[in-house]
């Protein structure tokens, strides 16, 4: 099908409304504030049942109920007497909570539902009314809720010496603030256990548990099931709501270059170079938007594009209608949309917690490595007051490099050989255009010469972009390219991570850039290196700064890494969900 069929051309003039968003009149303003306050209210009474859950999940996983209305301690040893307390406590949070989910459901459906609405009728007659005021187990665990509230739920212990709710024992015990009334309705719940139950009273706790967790169960799904069609309803009054808008964009003399977009902003004023479209009823904005940027239907509007004038070249609107383009039924339109917007949502996500925590090391680095030539951070682990020790690298340890290794001495495998730009790529947690190596033989023989890198090494790039560090964290046999390359013989004389990032820190980086010269080609000499400075604290606190900082790293990679799988992803759905 044709473009046209699924968008319509609006003409681009404009008056004061196209510029300005009317303000909402009261009726419009209370259709937003009524859908708020309902799903407000909706995600209350979804906590609620959760609370529910929670609390009978406690119970019995606190305590086993037997068949006999037997409680024990889900353990091996004794309950003590300090127990039936807890059992008092879980029983008003169980009969609690249930209770207030009851009464939340209930003002819910009078409120935003109407007393008089047969949706309400009807869902008070099949659960609320009926599973609470018709079934003997709410009573039941009502007046044992009250009855602990009041007083002190007695839970006896027979010669087995387990314990158990004994009504009789309940009703016969002195309580403090128990009136009448409420020993009046503890009596007759009693009187309905001996006629339910008969010679068994002691499983009515049990099997009223059993029964009621059953109740508050059917009466959340049911209270689901009856506002469906309300909250739709309440969702089509808010769409009425949204103002009639342009949805495309398009400037006619840039098209090739991309220049077409999806307004997601409301009205605007446009510049008249710039062609606006309104989607037809076949097609969902939100899918044409990503459809019409894709590098394939560009392409395909090239045929299109007249002028002599490279860079003038433009497209009318009546051809840019005429382009065919293939697309789904408006439900998938939608669903590749709404799919294609969680991954961006996840994707913005991760690239501001990435951004955050970027910021958030290069102002640690900042403040936790001293500055301007004090011996002291800003900010120092608790317990660590000292001043920091001035010093250079060259009188700490050996600076130095290898002896050279030819191109022709590279190879496909055997020990890993490092250029400049592979330490550039580590630092930014990319993978190197291609892995170097040389022999395991020559390795053997040149380092024979030169030493081996060690653990808490650190490698420092001298050309490109200079000053990059790589910290040696095993013992992995490694060889790199003299000249690119300075090494700093650590040895442990300094901590690893502490070294490493020290680097990065403002007093070595600065170092090294006024070192390098103003040529155009600057460099990082051994002999810089030797006379690098840095300022060092104890061995305890220099462990502390390092691995913070490698915690705080391993943040930023792992988000570095969920986005860019994100966003390939992305790419890869783009490539498989359009035509």
């Amino acid at each position: 099908m044709r473009l046209r069929d699924y968008i319509l051309l609006r003409d681009c003039d404009f008056n004061i409304q196209d510029i300005e968003i009317p303000n909402m009149n009261d009726e419009e303003k209370e259709t937003i504030e009524t859908f708020i306050d309902i799903t407000r209210h909706i995600q209350e009474i979804e906590q609620l049942f959760r609370i529910f859950r929670v609390n009978i999940k406690i119970l019995l996983n606190f305590y086993r109920l037997g068949n006999n209305d037997e409680i024990s301690k889900n353990y091996d040893f004794d309950l003590e007497d300090t127990d039936d307390y807890i059992i008092n406590s879980l029983v008003i949070n169980y009969i609690s909570s249930a209770k207030t989910l009851k009464e939340s459901i209930e003002n819910f459906m009078k409120q935003f539902v109407g007393e008089t609405n047969e949706i309400n009728i009807k869902y008070n007659n099949e659960c609320l009314n009926k599973l609470y005021d018709d079934v003997f187990a709410y009573r039941l665990l009502l007046r044992l809720r009250d009855f602990t509230q009041h007083g002190h739920l007695i839970v006896s212990r027979d010669y087995q010496n387990k314990y158990y709710f004994d009504i009789e024992q309940i009703l016969s015990t002195p309580h403090f603030n128990i009136n009448k009334k409420l020993k009046n309705e503890m009596k007759n719940i009693r009187q309905e256990i001996y006629e339910k139950y008969g010679d068994h009273p002691r499983i009515a706790f049990t099997l009223s548990v059993a029964e009621f967790n059953y109740c508050i169960i059917k009466t959340y799904n049911g209270f689901l099931e009856a506002i469906e069609e309300v909250f739709k309803e309440h969702i089509r009054s808010l769409k009425k709501l949204i103002k009639d808008r342009p949805h495309f964009i398009y400037s006619s003399n840039n098209l090739e270059t991309g220049s077409i977009g999806l307004n997601k902003y409301g009205k605007a004023c446009i510049s008249p170079v710039y062609s606006i479209f309104h989607p037809t009823g076949i097609a969902d904005s939100n899918f044409l938007g990503r459809r019409l940027v894709r590098k394939d239907f560009i392409n395909s509007m090239v045929k299109w594009r007249q002028g002599v004038i490279y860079g003038q070249w433009r497209i009318h609107e009546s051809d840019f209608l005429k382009i065919e383009i293939s697309v789904p039924s408006v439900k998938e339109q939608r669903q590749i949309g709404t799919f294609l917007d969680y991954l961006d949502n996840l994707i913005t996500l991760h690239q501001r917690k990435f951004e955050k925590l970027t910021n958030v090391k290069k102002s640690m680095l900042e403040k936790m490595f001293p500055q301007n030539g004090s011996s002291y951070p800003e900010i120092r682990f608790k317990g660590f007051t000292d001043p920091w020790e001035q010093r250079k690298l060259g009188d700490m340890m050996n600076v130095t490099s290898v002896k050279r290794i030819h191109q022709s001495d590279w190879t496909d495998s055997g020990v890993r050989f490092l250029r400049a730009r592979d330490i550039v790529a580590a630092a930014k947690n990319e993978e190197p255009d291609d892995y170097l190596y040389i022999s395991k033989e020559k390795y053997e023989e040149y380092s024979t010469l030169s030493g081996k890198v060690g653990v808490s090494d650190l490698l420092v790039t001298g050309v490109g972009t200079i000053g990059v560090p790589y910290l040696v964290r095993n013992l992995e046999p490694l060889y790199f390219k003299d000249g690119n390359i300075i090494w700093f013989q650590n040895s442990d004389k300094i901590d690893g991570k502490f070294l490493f990032y020290s680097f990065s820190a403002e007093q070595i980086q600065g170092f090294i850039n006024e070192s390098a010269g103003i040529g155009t080609v600057g460099t990082y000499t051994i002999e810089s290196g030797k006379k690098t400075p840095i300022s060092l604290p104890d061995q305890i606190e220099q462990a502390k700064v390092g691995e913070f900082f490698q915690q705080l790293d391993n943040l930023i990679t792992l988000h570095q890494r969920e986005l860019e799988k994100l966003q390939n992803i992305k790419k890869s759905m783009l490539e498989k969900m359009f035509v």
